[in-house]
């Protein structure tokens, strides 16, 4: 690269900075609202996950604790019932989507 060229490329990015109205004032607007956007996006991309997760892990506990299984898991017929086990995962996702949840508002409402 020339000289010359950097020098431009100098110019060119110090009248973006400098300059708030023209034909680029609109900047000022979209870059916020498009960091938002893509904050909103990945909060409910992870909120919508663990709710498929939750649903997933769910399934997979009642298919394991099914007949077919329940002689390998040591279960009888008169001993524990698959109600009554209880398991941290649930409570402790959805505790990550009540987190999920407040993020996700906080940033719509812009309160962070």
């Amino acid at each position: 690269m020339a000289r010359g060229d950097i020098a431009t490329i100098h110019r060119v990015w110090r009248q973006l900075v400098e300059r708030p109205s023209g034909p680029m004032a609109f900047r000022f607007i979209l870059q916020p609202v498009m960091g938002a956007l893509a904050a909103l996006a990945l909060i409910t991309c992870g909120i919508l996950a663990l709710v498929i997760a939750i649903a997933q892990y769910r399934w997979t506990v009642h298919y394991l604790w099914s007949e077919i299984f329940a002689p390998i898991a040591g279960m009888k017929k008169d001993g524990m019932k698959k109600e009554g086990m209880q398991s941290p995962v649930i409570a402790i996702a959805a505790l990550l989507i009540c987190i999920g949840l407040f993020a996700f508002f906080a940033v719509l409402l812009r309160l962070v």
